[in-house]
């Protein structure tokens, strides 16, 4: 179990799990986890374990988790071209398997009303949109189109396009009625609200440009230059990276303006990971563990070595380390 003396945040509950987790998600104060060949739901306050599912053998260490109703919905692999099985379980049960014939990437999947959608490779060529409905894993849309990532937005899909234009065009549920929101190759995309916050590739080697856009409108609020892909938004502050003095540094931009609040004062220690907020801690989780930063000044607050955030709620940070998962409180 996690030594809480290792993580200089109080820990509120750790509990030990089958296997290592891969993906946290909460859900309605329920914390789902992936841990290789099962999914375990736990009470998100206390870590008390609701149920264990048995997702099969060779079932790979999975790349998505999508609740629709009493439904959670993950991944397996099928097939000669290990393509996207999608799996449907309730309360600890599996409800049914879906092949969805792509691979789909981690950022590959979404919900929008009561369907799961996913965007991925087709090993016979291409790219393909598909959605299954998240009660019954019965699919619905089909359509041939170049993406990476889909998420969801005011009612409508987002996709993007990593290495052509448009960088990225909302959909509606049907699949269709394409309308172009970045018309430069997005390298990533962060939702909050009405507001898109978009990488775009704009320069050379890792140079990007970040760039702030009304969902509602369509309009730019702010652009400023970024370097690499590596963005967060949330109803505050948009982050994103910039190289500094030789460095990889974080920035936190206000959202509204874009005007400048921090400049990080510790290097990343890395060129790529995913930025998390919490509390009063921004987090990024990277390939040797979480560097912590102060949210209102962005001052180097530790880097907790081999222990991953993968998720937060409010106030607190959800961690694994080994086969342990821990939830901290991220509030001071």
């Amino acid at each position: 179990m996690i030594d809480p003396h290792d993580i200089p945040l109080p820990i509120t509950w750790s509990a030990e799990t089958p296997d290592t987790t891969t993906m946290l998600e909460i859900i309605d104060n329920q914390l789902y986890d992936r841990c290789g060949e099962h999914m375990v739901a736990l009470e998100a306050m206390t870590g008390k374990i609701a149920w264990t599912a048995s997702l099969g053998e060779r079932s790979g260490e999975g790349l998505l988790m999508r609740a629709v109703g009493s439904m959670v919905v993950t991944d397996t692999y099928t097939g000669h071209g290990r393509t996207t099985e999608l799996v449907g379980v309730r309360a600890g049960a599996v409800a049914y398997r879906t092949e969805v014939g792509v691979i789909v990437g981690l950022q590959g999947s979404c919900v929008l009303g009561d369907e799961v959608f996913v965007i991925g490779v087709d090993p016979k060529g291409g790219c393909a949109l598909r959605s299954i409905r998240g009660e019954d894993g019965v699919r619905r849309v089909d359509r041939k189109l170049s993406g990476r990532d889909v998420t969801s937005a005011r009612g409508r899909l987002l996709v993007l396009n990593s290495f052509s234009e448009p960088g990225i065009v909302s959909l509606d549920r049907d699949g269709g009625d394409d309308r172009v929101v970045e018309r430069t190759p997005a390298q990533e995309m962060a939702v909050a609200g009405d507001w898109l916050l978009v990488a775009a590739r704009t320069g050379a080697g890792l140079e990007r440009t970040a760039r702030l856009i009304d969902l509602e409108s369509g309009a730019i609020q702010w652009s400023h230059p970024a370097y690499g892909p590596m963005i967060a938004l949330d109803d505050e502050l948009a982050v994103h990276v910039e190289s500094h003095a030789g460095m990889l540094v974080p920035v936190a931009r206000d959202r509204a303006t874009g005007e400048l609040r921090w400049r990080g004062s510790a290097s990343l220690g890395d060129d790529a990971g995913t930025f998390r907020f919490a509390g009063s801690l921004i987090a990024f989780t990277h390939g040797g563990g979480t560097t912590l930063y102060a949210r209102d000044d962005g001052k180097f607050v530790a880097e907790l070595l081999l222990s991953y955030a993968l998720a937060t709620h409010g106030r607190y940070l959800y961690l694994r380390n080994s086969q342990d998962v821990f939830c901290a409180d991220a509030s001071r």
